[in-house]
């Protein structure tokens, strides 16, 4: 058994499937079929009960997976440890959703980088649900998300900021509009992020809430067509009130109840704190700590 089976063991076992598994190593599904037989043939033992929708863990399996969650956070911190003893160009591998990201990512850029250039800054732009999937599967040391309640006890947040969450409407439609609530906004065409973004999934819950089932016009994972839609009086939609006061054609319009979401900085509590993780959160905590909304 080598390192690169275990670490091919693991992600059919947090896919649940081979062909997932195959797409997130960047492999073909075949060479992950046949390194896992191997794997199989080397101890004579059978570590999945293949379906045709995926696969499940058999009792052996079972056995693999608790001790390689362990094995590979320990590989991980030895290569993490050493790269810092190297002193030598280290990668940081940081998860944003498009809407924290328009607000932080051009200072991160600008400052960060600019006094760390032995930094390497690898971003992954998405939904809530999917970056903290990948932090878990230790495809990312960092993640800063949004969130309204205590995250999971396996993770480690540091507040950031608390930014407030309006009804984005076009410039001159309603103009005495103080506020809105939701149960005004039912029939009116709403243009959303996904369902993966933590934004919708709370909107979402809170007209259901309300027993009001919106008018969804369209979900995106792009938050310039989220902006554009609002321009254009074809949709209203949700922003933090930050992105909207920086953006022309569009005017923030508070929601009643408000809606207000915390921003923090998570990593796993069990892994180890590089040097360019440290001085990323110190960065991260001196430089926006100060944006509330």
């Amino acid at each position: 058994m080598n390192l690169t089976q275990l670490e091919y063991f693991h992600a059919v076992c947090m896919y649940q499937s081979i062909s997932e598994a195959a797409e997130h190593l960047h492999i073909s599904q075949p060479s992950l079929s046949v390194a896992i037989r191997e794997l199989e043939k080397e101890f004579g033992v059978l570590l999945f009960k293949r379906h045709y929708r995926g696969v499940t863990l058999t009792e052996a399996g079972e056995q693999l997976y608790e001790m390689s969650c362990h094995l590979l956070k320990e590989i991980k911190s030895v290569e993490q440890k050493l790269w810092d003893i190297g002193k030598k160009r280290k990668a940081l591998k940081v998860g944003i959703p498009p809407m924290i990201g328009s607000l932080f990512l051009p200072q991160i850029y600008k400052d960060f980088l600019k006094h760390n250039e032995d930094i390497t800054l690898q971003v992954a732009e998405g939904g809530t649900k999917k970056i903290v999937k990948a932090l878990k599967e230790d495809a990312l040391d960092m993640v800063l998300i949004p969130h309204t309640k205590p995250l999971e006890k396996e993770l480690c947040a540091m507040e950031i900021s608390r930014f407030e969450v309006v009804c984005g409407m076009a410039e001159g439609v309603e103009p005495e509009k103080q506020a809105v609530s939701l149960s005004e906004l039912a029939g009116v065409p709403l243009v959303l992020l996904n369902n993966s973004f933590f934004q919708t999934e709370e909107i979402l819950r809170r007209f259901s809430q309300a027993g009001i089932t919106p008018e969804i016009l369209l979900q995106t994972d792009q938050l310039s067509t989220l902006q554009n839609m609002i321009k254009s009086n074809v949709a209203v939609g949700f922003l933090f009130r930050q992105l909207i006061e920086n953006q022309n054609g569009i005017q923030a319009v508070p929601l009643v109840p408000p809606i207000f979401v915390t921003v923090s900085l998570v990593r796993k509590k069990d892994v180890y704190m590089s040097e360019s993780m440290h001085r990323f959160q110190a960065f991260v905590k001196e430089t926006f700590s100060s944006q509330k909304g």
